[in-house]
């Protein structure tokens, strides 16, 4: 588990949450076992005006959390694919994706983006 500080305070009422737990799962270990960081990692959240879903996450997240915990040619399963943020960045770094998302319209969102930038990757929403 990692926990995503957002440098930024979140909405809510009494609390307003300034991080998010990332659960990271692999089926045969993280692939970089030696490397080291921290289980806390900053960054900021893609700003409202930008957001395509309200729980969009920066791909500069989810690049360094790929890197650190699959390979190139890996296959990453985001379940909750949302926009795709996932997506872009595991095919940006050679990783297959698969991506699952209950809302048909999101889903179409999360389709278009790893196309143009990368079309011989492949990746699948579903």
């Amino acid at each position: 588990c990692m926990v995503w500080s957002k440098d930024w305070p979140g909405t809510g009422d009494p609390l307003r949450a300034s991080h998010e737990l990332c659960l990271l799962y692999t089926c045969e270990g993280f692939k970089r076992p030696n490397a080291k960081t921290l289980d806390v990692q900053t960054c900021k959240p893609v700003p409202t005006a930008h957001r395509v879903h309200s729980a969009q996450k920066p791909v500069s997240l989810l690049r360094m959390m790929l890197e650190f915990t699959t390979a190139r040619g890996d296959t990453v399963l985001d379940c909750f694919c949302g926009s795709g943020s996932t997506g872009v960045a595991a095919v940006s770094l050679g990783r297959r994706f698969v991506g699952i998302e209950a809302n048909a319209a999101i889903a179409e969102v999360a389709r278009r983006p790893s196309k143009p930038r990368h079309p011989k990757a492949s990746c699948s929403i579903q």
